[in-house]
């Protein structure tokens, strides 16, 4: 997959603030090796599972992806050095 670096810089100015949370919960639980529910996310922001799950999807357009690995593995390829 090809990455151009300043792509998820300009979207993450566009997310909101639950978006953001969201991204960075997901980039956290990536950091520990693992990915996160979308129940636990459900949890962890006090919110239900259908709106973690609309947020998902919206992140996921704006980074042009399908899904919270190919989102992770974006982030991590921007990081490379």
């Amino acid at each position: 997959m090809t990455v151009h670096p300043i792509r998820p810089v300009r979207d993450l100015i566009s997310l909101g603030p639950r978006q953001a949370q969201i991204l960075g919960l997901i980039l956290e639980a990536a950091q520990d090796g693992r990915v996160i529910s979308d129940r636990e996310l459900a949890e962890t922001c006090g919110i239900g599972v259908p709106t973690v799950k609309t947020l998902n999807r919206r992140i996921c357009s704006k980074f042009g992806v399908r899904n919270k690995p190919e989102l992770v593995l974006l982030f991590s390829e921007v990081d490379a050095p």
